[in-house]
């Protein structure tokens, strides 16, 4: 150890140490959006919920580990609380570290008919207008974009 620091003086070290930090490569600008459409849902008539994230940043944006076709979700305002959106569609079994490149637009749609998640429990949005927040992984929320139930 006493070699080591000789031949390298402690600064030279502080520059590796700030570079090896998380927090400098996992810094990302990425805007999420979120659309409903048509906006609104009727018990006959589903919607389309389309979610994009684009990494504006320098650095890959990681979004955590889920698979490569199913990694954008949404969020509905259910009286103040968060609900998870219903997703019934396939996604692949690819479950891996999820990026998106610097300069790059991921976009994910599916069919929604207006059920969410709420406490584990899924359940179908009484009329009403509510609020909808894209999800990109790790990433944050974008929106809100407001749609109606009837």
């Amino acid at each position: 150890m006493f070699l080591l620091r000789k031949t390298l003086p402690y600064t030279a070290l502080l520059p590796i140490v700030a570079l090896t930090g998380c927090s400098l490569f996992d810094q990302s600008d990425v805007e999420v959006e979120v659309s409903v459409n048509p906006a609104t849902i009727t018990d006959t008539v589903a919607v389309v919920v389309t979610v994009s994230a684009h990494n504006g940043g320098l650095f890959a944006a990681n979004l955590g580990l889920g698979s490569s076709s199913c990694i954008l979700s949404a969020v509905v305002d259910v009286a103040g609380r968060k609900a998870l959106v219903s997703q019934n569609r396939f996604c692949t079994a690819d479950v891996t570290k999820q990026t998106i490149p610097p300069g790059e637009i991921r976009v994910e749609s599916w069919e929604w008919a207006g059920r969410v998640f709420l406490d584990g429990q899924g359940m179908k949005l009484a009329p009403g207008s509510y609020e909808i927040r894209g999800v990109a992984g790790k990433q944050g929320t974008g929106g809100p974009f407001v749609f109606h139930v009837e």
